[in-house]
């Protein structure tokens, strides 16, 4: 009890800055302090509520960054105990599931979101409001406080993560001191804290990101120029990072196809049923014969497929094998096919990248393909920040047979044109 009316005196504090809360707060964050102390002391099931009730406001009064660690290491030992002991209380099943979630987010794959280059594409975005917002003339300051917000974010970045937490928790405050109708301040907060701070800042920080951004949505549905950037904004926090599965594969075809409408794309592979049942069965043979090969997924939460699970709006095959190593690149051609062009271009292809890269070991971009209504979204720059990072971690180079119009994205991720004079629309661009 001490722990939520140390809550109640905060936020009564917060809004009014009355004096008399703050102390309030200070003696029932203590009192509460004295309530753990005792329920730890001799631990039973019938203590354990108390004990994360009491633990939990403190976590979240605390501004130390050592006592939060502390704190939060203290909440996991409750609920492990908890565990051990068989405790089946609904507010501890609620707890023990929220620290779940938030341990999942350091233990599997992420987005692009929570790094530096994150940051970057919302700064971007922040770039293009503060232009909307300065023809609109607002009559508020959010402007000016928009321009501040940037440089902040921009500080942000240049943060090495050996700077000590104090000073990385100091810039987090300032981020979520500031007052905007748009939402920028906790996208920033949320970004930056999954890129740097711990399990326990996650816990409180408490950012449902897409919500924040439906709502300002609707505040600003009568001004159109908002509504990409926005959408954009929404994309960047919602799509997730994940590994194919066998059940996503005719997905994969379908978005193959709704991306690749080339004339000479086309001719090599036209859309037939027969050549859609061949992209399909060499992807499926693919993943489960060749682990060395990594297919990779960008979802879409909040927008369901015709089977009601999240959308795929991209994906990706990383080959991190070497061409002897890996065997035949393709199935058998079809008789919707045209055989020998099909062999000539594949045949350029290999010969390319063995000029290229020679024996040098390295990781090969096999396939990237993002549906038409998720281009520009940065789909495209998780999967190959997902492959960037798999080359780094294994010290080894990276290759690609990029469109000369596409080149663009992998320049951005360090990728160089090696190609031959007069070697026509394809790229062949190395990150060594």
């Amino acid at each position: 009890m001490n722990g939520v009316l140390a809550l109640s005196a905060y936020q009564v504090a917060s809004v009014t800055h009355c004096q008399h809360a703050r102390r309030k707060e200070y003696q029932y964050q203590m009192l509460a302090i004295q309530d753990l102390r005792r329920c730890l002391s001799n631990f039973r099931p019938e203590h354990a509520d108390g004990a994360l009730v009491a633990s939990m406001a403190l976590l979240w009064l605390c501004e130390d960054m050592s006592s939060r660690r502390q704190i939060a290491e203290g909440i996991s030992a409750i609920l492990q105990t908890c565990h051990r002991l068989g405790h089946q209380s609904g507010f501890y099943h609620m707890i023990a599931k929220a620290w779940r979630q938030t341990a999942h987010l350091h233990t599997t794959l992420k987005t692009g979101c929570g790094k530096p280059n994150g940051l970057r594409r919302i700064i971007v975005e922040m770039q293009k409001f503060k232009a909307f917002l300065k023809e609109q003339e607002p009559d508020d300051d959010t402007w000016r406080q928009l321009r501040l917000l940037i440089a902040l974010a921009e500080d942000l970045i240049e943060l090495e993560p050996s700077t000590p937490a104090d000073k990385q928790f100091e810039r987090i405050r300032l981020l979520r001191d500031y007052k905007l109708w748009l939402p920028l301040n906790d996208l920033l907060t949320a970004l930056y804290a999954q890129r740097q701070t711990s399990q326990a800042y996650m816990i409180d920080l408490g950012v449902d990101l897409p919500s924040l951004l439906d709502e300002t949505l609707r505040q600003i549905t009568p001004v159109n120029s908002y509504i990409g950037p926005l959408n954009n904004l929404k994309a960047l926090v919602s799509l997730r990072l994940e590994q194919v599965t066998l059940d996503d594969v005719p997905v994969l075809t379908e978005i193959w196809f709704a991306a690749f409408t080339d004339p000479g794309i086309r001719r090599i592979w036209p859309d037939t049923p027969a050549v859609r049942n061949w992209w399909t069965q060499g992807n499926r043979h693919d993943l489960i014969h060749k682990p060395f090969q990594r297919y990779v997924k960008v979802v879409d939460p909040d927008s369901k497929d015709a089977n009601g699970r999240p959308r795929i709006a991209a994906f990706a095959k990383w080959d991190t094998s070497m061409p002897c190593e890996r065997g035949r690149r393709y199935p058998p051609w079809t008789e919707d096919q045209p055989g020998q062009v099909c062999d000539d271009f594949i045949a350029k292809e290999e010969a390319e990248r063995l000029r290229v890269m020679g024996d040098q070991k390295h990781y090969y971009l096999d396939t990237l393909v993002t549906h038409p209504d998720y281009q520009r979204c940065g789909a495209g720059s998780m999967l190959m920040k997902f492959g960037c990072d798999l080359a780094d971690k294994d010290e080894v180079a990276a290759y690609v047979d990029a469109s000369k119009s596409g080149a663009g994205l992998y320049k951005r991720f360090g990728f160089v044109d090696e190609s031959l004079p007069g070697s026509g629309d394809v790229a062949s661009m190395v990150r060594r």
